[in-house]
């Protein structure tokens, strides 16, 4: 942890460290800063005493503000610190792929920090009816616009609670002038010093991760699919992956929890639950959405550190409704019967013919990386169906299985006729090979050996049982 030397290679943190560095020597070259800034800024203090890991301070910070926002919430649903404790540690720390999404450097960290900051004080307005004054205003403005600036994607939780918070401030006659006002100048502080920032490194222009989160973009198109495959069983599609669930099925517990307190808890603390559940919803939308999120980099390459911030707060809901089942059995039963019919939904691979669109093609692996599964899912390949000309991960994945590739359509189904070129990339705009290694040694264009499409079907969740081959 102190050296880093777990994730020194890694792209991400390798490019945090990057931006560190030259934020501590006065660099504002653009190629030095990828990422949004404000994670790599706050680690420069520490780097005298932590020359290799200077996000170990910035992050324990963190960690000791989500607990202590944490056993405030919990305070809120009437469930003792020692236990709240317990309940963040199992529900962040549990699982080794949780472990690291705290541990390991990430910008996601210190935007938890913020959202449970926003979480707690809100809790505390809406459901303790404590009155918001302009220098809480100032501050709850200035922690929003923290979180976008910090994860651009979390914007979407500041937009929920915001405009909630508005809302029953404004029913209850307490959002007045002089609070807008305070919370607005509260958001301009961090946004102008993060402007003149930005301007000094960049100038007017976008950056470059600005314009590729834009390309590769979000598909809400077969969002059921996706979310099915990312949460439920993503089998048929992604081999050697797990959903979400597999691994922690208590969140349905905390999803029951707040279906519970949205219709049986006192109104103050049913909007506040509601409030949760839906900037929760929207923002796992948004992810779920999102083109370059799959099943198979949730565990293997640490995706899912986008989601730590809502397992405690499932950990506390689920909780409170193992707590209070005995007081309402029916209730309680029917929810999390609800809850868990959904996940009895599952989408098969069955054969699709020449004429009909396929959400997966299968390719024969070249035989000089049919072992190298990262060479293939990284390199980089184009596949022309009909006249469309698509581009690995701005239209879809590559996964090894075996002797087979499968090609898995993200954005849209793949017409017929159906080329895969690993190699020989036809001269198309923004197809640019500038690896070589990303280049995949065979004969191109390869023809496909099958075709699926998704069928919707029903049946035992297959996050309990094993289920079977279903492609």
């Amino acid at each position: 942890m102190v050296t880093g030397g777990r994730w020194q290679g890694w792209l991400d943190q390798s490019l945090y460290y990057t931006s560190t560095l030259a934020f501590a020597h006065g660099d504002l070259t653009p190629a030095r800063h990828w990422y949004p800034l404000v994670y790599s800024l706050l680690a420069v203090p520490a780097l005298p005493i932590l020359p290799h890991n200077p996000y170990l301070l910035l992050d324990a910070l963190c960690v000791g503000t989500v607990v202590e926002c944490v056993l405030r919430v919990a305070a809120l649903f009437d469930i003792g610190r020692r236990a709240a404790l317990l309940l963040f540690l199992a529900t962040s720390f549990l699982y080794p792929g949780l472990q690291n999404a705290w541990l390991e450097p990430w910008t996601s960290t210190l935007s938890a920090a913020f959202i449970w900051i926003l979480i707690a004080r809100t809790g505390q307005i809406l459901v303790n009816a404590e009155p918001l004054r302009a220098r809480g205003a100032a501050v709850l403005g200035a922690v929003g616009a923290l979180i976008p600036l910090t994860r651009p994607a979390d914007a979407v939780i500041v937009l929920v609670i915001g405009a909630w918070l508005s809302a029953s401030l404004a029913a209850r006659r307490g959002l007045g002038i002089r609070i807008v006002g305070a919370a607005v100048l509260g958001a301009a502080f961090p946004l102008a010093v993060y402007a003149l920032l930005y301007l000094a490194i960049y100038g007017v222009q976008a950056t470059e991760y600005t314009r590729g989160s834009l390309q590769i973009g979000l598909s809400f198109s077969d969002i059921g699919w996706k979310a099915t495959v990312l949460y439920l069983d993503p089998q048929p599609w992604f081999p050697e992956s797990d959903g979400m669930l597999r691994w922690m099925p208590w969140l349905l517990l905390g999803l029951a929890g707040g279906g519970v307190a949205v219709l049986r808890a006192p109104r103050a603390m049913r909007g506040y639950v509601a409030m949760l559940l839906v900037a929760m919803t929207a923002y796992v939308l948004v992810l779920t959405a999102y083109i370059d999120l799959v099943p198979s980099g949730l565990w293997r390459f640490g995706n899912i550190h986008y989601f730590k911030w809502i397992f405690p707060l499932l950990g506390l809901l689920g909780w409170q409704f193992v707590r209070d089942a005995k007081r309402q059995p029916g209730t309680s039963a029917a929810v999390l019967a609800a809850i868990v019919s959904v996940t009895c939904a599952r989408f098969d691979a069955v054969p699709a013919s020449a004429q009909e669109p396929a959400r997966r093609v299968d390719f024969r692996a070249p035989p000089a990386v049919v072992d190298n599964w990262s060479h293939v899912y990284f390199a980089q390949s184009v596949v022309i169906d009909g006249r469309r000309v698509r581009r690995t991960y701005l239209a879809y994945r590559q996964v090894p299985d075996g002797a087979i590739v499968r090609v898995i359509a993200l954005r849209r189904d793949f017409a017929s006729p159906v080329a895969w070129y690993g190699a020989g990339l036809p001269r198309v705009t923004g197809v640019i090979v500038t690896d070589p290694t990303a280049i995949l040694a065979g004969t191109w264009p390869a023809a496909p050996i099958a075709r699926w499409k998704a069928r919707l079907g029903w049946g035992a969740p297959c996050w309990i049982v094993s289920c079977p081959d279903r492609r």
